[in-house]
């Protein structure tokens, strides 16, 4: 993959991880040596595919936030 897109790309991920406190610094290491690692493949597809994994695990798990707490409102009852 051309540094020009991957080296944009890679700090945009990184960064959008510790502006939400989505990932840990050990994580934030992790991440960055993994897509660094995916970058440096001269096909684009693996870089994308790790974005997507990566963009997708953040909104699934938001949908656990969001979900009402079941067993609190049996309790309730």
């Amino acid at each position: 993959m051309k540094p020009v897109i991957a080296a944009p790309a890679i700090a945009a991920l990184i960064y959008r991880a510790w502006s939400r406190k989505s990932l840990t610094s050990v994580g934030l290491v992790t991440a960055f040596l993994t897509a660094s690692a995916h970058a440096l493949h001269p096909w684009s597809v693996f870089f994308t595919l790790l974005g997507v994994f990566f963009l997708a695990g953040t909104a699934v798990t938001k949908v656990e936030s969001l979900r009402p707490n079941v067993s609190s409102a049996l309790r309730a009852n």
